[in-house]
This record gives C-alpha cells, structure tokens and sequence, in this order.
C-alpha cells in the first residue's frame, strides 16, 4: 500500500479494521492486472485470452471471474462475486446475451476484423471482398448486433475474450 491509497490512515496500523485476506487482495499488485478465474473453493487461476474466452462461452455458474481493464489501476478481486465478472467498477452477469456477443466478436475477428474496425462499427471492405457473398451478409448483419454493445463494460471483456474463431467455426 502506498500513502496514496484511499484510507491509508486507517489500513497503515497492524490490526487496523482490515483482515490479513483483504490486505493481500488489495496489496498484490498482481491481482490488479491479470484475469483470474475464483474457484467455489478459494482457489485462483490466472486466465489468458484464449481460456477467458473458453470460460465465458459458457454459463459461469458458482465461479467468479476478476478482469482488470486497465491493469494495475483498478481493484476487482475484492469485488468478485460468485456467478459474476467483476470490472473496474462493475459487476457483469455473463448471461446468454454476453456469450452471443463474444462469440460474434470472436466469429468476426476470425474473418479477420480488427477490433477497432468492430469498435468504430466499420469492417473493411479488402476483409468484406474476401468473404463469399453468404459470408458477407452474416458479417454485415453481426456488425450491426454488435452496436447496442460498444464502449460498454461488456464489450471490453467479449473484446479480451473473443480468441477469433476460425472459418466455419460452431457456434
């Protein structure tokens, strides 16, 4: 902790009204910029993009997920809450309509579409060309699903974790 932190006069004393658990989630710098996965029974497991992805394409059910969109300045282990991923300053229920959104984010990125062509709502019409034309209608159509979503905390986390799926890839 540094004598920067929000009430630091009351965390600085030993014994002070914080417990030794809340003082290592709040500490680590660690826990503040990678994702991790809180298992039902404590344990913690740092998730890439790739294995959020996996985990997200489902039901979270009695686990927690902690992502830190801008790492190393935001606290969301504390937060974390079963069946939640907790960002920044949010707690997200990742229900079907997120698992959708990640997996058209992902579906897209795998006809290869960059993230800012998806965040300005453009897709580039070199990776449109390329596309068949049943292709080009889809990517058209889950171009326009995704704008209700942009710049929302659930688009952050559907972007970090839309691993592209392949061509023809199941939904």
């Amino acid at each position: 902790m540094s004598n920067r932190f929000t009430a630091w006069d009351d965390w600085k004393r030993p014994g002070g009204p914080v417990c030794q658990v809340c003082q290592w989630a709040f500490a680590t710098r660690e826990l503040r910029s990678r994702i991790y996965l809180v298992e039902p029974d404590g344990r913690l497991e740092e998730l890439d993009g790739a294995a959020l992805g996996e985990l997200l394409s489902q039901s979270l059910g009695d686990r927690a997920v902690s992502l830190p969109l801008r790492p190393g300045r935001k606290h969301t282990l504390p937060a974390a809450r079963w069946g939640l991923v907790s960002v920044e300053d949010t707690l997200l229920s990742w229900s079907r309509p997120e698992r959708i959104l990640r997996w058209q984010l992902a579906t897209l990125r795998g006809w290869g579409f960059t993230v800012s062509d998806l965040a300005e709502g453009t897709l580039d019409y070199r990776t449109l060309g390329r596309l068949d034309t049943d292709e080009r209608a889809r990517a058209l159509a889950l171009a326009d699903d995704l704008a209700p979503w942009r710049g929302t905390p659930a688009w952050a986390v559907a972007v970090r974790a839309s691993t592209p799926i392949a061509r023809g890839g199941a939904r």
